[in-house]
């Protein structure tokens, strides 16, 4: 168990976190102000799109690993 004071700044940080929003919310909510709604869900949109070829690279990685570390696995059981 992690001592009181180390627990509290660590809580402290997390909230920090959980607070402040992301450069994503500026970039959209900054887009909404200025051009109106159709631009921040445009922005929002791109930025959605952005996000998936980075998530389908990193399944199809893991993917791998675990194809890898089956037959590892397999070889090492005979």
């Amino acid at each position: 168990m992690p001592e009181p004071i180390a627990l509290l700044g660590f809580i402290a940080a997390s909230l920090v976190v959980l607070v402040l929003p992301g450069p994503g919310v500026a970039y959209v909510v900054t887009c909404s102000m200025l051009h109106g709604g159709r631009a921040g869900l445009v922005s929002a949109a791109g930025l959605a799109a952005g996000v998936l070829p980075r998530s389908e690279e990193h399944t199809s990685e893991l993917q791998s690993q675990f194809r890898i570390s089956y037959a590892v696995f397999c070889l090492k059981k005979k």
